[in-house]
């Protein structure tokens, strides 16, 4: 049996300004999931993920509950020109880089990753799963 694969620019390469992103990194047809980020040197900025079983929670909705915190300490994160601690990536805006994540064995219906930007620069993130 063939796998089925889904890909896409969940986020475009584009300059981000000081604040909150939020970008959707998992969806409900795959098993196994990966996010690859990329940015420039200028960036600095902390990326977490959150969980939804929710469908009709936002994106970037901050209600209380509808979004879940998703920092396991066995996280399969690689990073070039930052660092990971747990499922925490840490972009330190000196060094241009990128973090391929890897997400497995979750049941959550959708995942978004949570991009705090401190210093102004670009960021690309492009997904993939497999069924």
């Amino acid at each position: 049996m063939a796998a089925t694969e889904s890909a896409t620019d969940a986020l475009p390469v584009q300059n981000l300004t000081i604040g909150t992103y939020y970008v959707g990194v998992g969806d409900d047809i795959s098993l196994v999931k990966s996010a690859q980020f990329k940015w420039d040197a200028l960036l600095a900025a902390t990326i977490t993920f959150e969980d939804s079983n929710l469908p009709d929670a936002a994106i970037n909705s901050v209600v209380a509950g509808e979004w879940i915190p998703e920092n396991p300490s066995s996280a399969v994160i690689s990073v070039v020109g930052g660092s990971a601690t747990a499922a925490t990536i840490t972009v330190p805006g000196t060094t241009a880089g990128g973090a391929m994540v890897h997400l497995g064995n979750l049941g959550s219906r959708r995942m978004r990753a949570k991009i705090v930007v401190t210093t102004l620069g670009s960021l690309r993130v492009r997904t993939h799963g497999k069924v």
